[in-house]
């Protein structure tokens, strides 16, 4: 079995964030703005970090835009999102598809707007389960786990979540993909492997994939 992240190990959400605000000025949405109103909407009720677009077209709406409006420059840059899927991203998932096993995607984030992005990057056949979770990826790993006997690997960018998995499912191997929200010496000290692109962390697996924990 595969768990995939989605934000920044498949997908360049860095840049994509970029974009959208640079984009956002063409309407009259200051950096500042887009900067105060993108925080707020990255909490949901629950108090999780978990950007909703349409949280973000409210924010904006109560600054003085036009929600439909706001909506609609969104939904037309997510359309478009396929130009940050990393440039390995294919090869990548070619490559864990010929060993023959579950490719499980699982994306943090508000479900619709997730959804949205991996369907406009066109990915999403390459999975046998697509989950969007608005909550925490431990609790549906832990579900997958009381349906199954779950093993295999786990490909993430984020290090604290990948130990927490490991360690609560030990029979899962994390790799890590780096991303320039954390600092190398970060990925240097978390005792897993980690590299730099996809397709290097293609080629570890396949060279680890029977290889005993």
């Amino acid at each position: 079995m595969f768990l995939i992240d989605f934000d920044d190990t498949l997908f360049d959400t860095q840049a994509f964030h970029r974009a959208r605000c640079e984009a956002a000025l063409a309407i009259g949405v200051s950096t500042e703005l887009w900067n105060e109103t993108y925080s707020r909407a990255r909490i949901n009720e629950n108090g999780y970090m978990v950007y909703s677009d349409k949280v973000h077209a409210k924010i904006l709406f109560e600054n003085g835009f036009v929600y439909d409006e706001i909506l609609a420059f969104f939904k037309k840059i997510t359309e478009n999102c396929q130009q940050w899927l990393f440039s390995d991203a294919i090869y990548f998932l070619n490559t864990l598809k010929k060993c023959q096993q579950p490719l499980i995607l699982l994306s943090l984030g508000d479900s619709d707007f997730q959804e949205a992005k991996v369907r406009a990057c066109g990915i999403h056949d390459y999975f046998d389960r697509l989950f969007m979770i608005s909550d925490s990826k431990i609790r549906v790993i832990n579900e997958l786990a009381n349906a199954t006997t779950i093993s295999g690997w786990l490909v993430n960018d984020k290090i604290n979540e990948a130990k927490e998995i490991i360690t609560e499912h030990p029979s899962i191997r994390a790799v890590l993909k780096v991303s320039p929200k954390f600092s190398l010496s970060d990925y240097e000290t978390s005792g897993l492997p980690f590299f730099d692109n996809l397709t290097e962390i293609a080629q570890h697996i396949q060279n680890n994939l029977y290889q005993k924990i």
